[in-house]
This record gives structure tokens, C-alpha cells and sequence, in this order.
């Protein structure tokens, strides 16, 4: 939030003060971000992926359950974030 910590410097006005001004509020000023550190969740799928190459996403996910609690949502984007799903087979006629 550059805007309250700009017109608590040039105004001097009191964190709270400032925050009403803007109409922002204070926990937001005062939000950092988490970092994702999912390099061990990776790890973990890439050996999966190792021993079972054509499992999907959900396989991969039911696997993943069995050594860790992990949510579903997040085995799924780092799955494809990485692009570690399965290419798609192509059927054709035989010549």
C-alpha cells in the first residue's frame, strides 16, 4: 500500500488515520505475502511420475495422499504449472 505509507510520511498522520483517509483497511497495510515452497510437493510427484509414468493427475493426487495431506487444488496446479500431464495418444488407422 505505497498510497497510505505516502501520506503517512508527507502528512504525518498516524497509520489508522491515514487508512480511514483512504478508506483502506489497516491489515492490508500491513499484509506480506507468503512464498509457495512447493519444491518438496515436486519432488514428490516427479518420483511418482518415475515409477508410474502414465498416471494422470488425479492418480498422481491419490498417491500423494498416501505420504502427505495435501489439497487437491494445489497437487493440480503444480502438476500442470509444471507441465507434467500426459500427452495425449494419438489413434490411427494402421497403413
Amino acid at each position: 500500500m505505497k498510497d497510505a505509507d505516502y501520506v503517512i510520511r508527507r502528512f504525518g498522520l498516524s497509520q489508522r488515520k491515514a487508512c480511514r483517509f483512504l478508506s483502506v483497511a489497516r491489515t492490508a497495510l500491513r499484509y506480506v505475502r507468503k512464498k509457495k515452497d512447493d519444491g518438496k510437493i515436486l519432488h514428490e510427484i516427479k518420483r511418482i511420475l518415475s515409477r508410474h509414468p502414465r498416471s494422470g493427475c488425479q492418480m498422481v493426487y491419490m498417491k500423494l495422499r498416501q505420504s502427505m495431506k495435501i489439497n487437491h487444488k494445489k497437487a493440480e496446479r503444480i502438476y500442470y504449472e509444471n507441465s507434467l500431464s500426459l500427452k495425449k495418444r494419438i489413434f490411427g488407422r494402421k497403413q
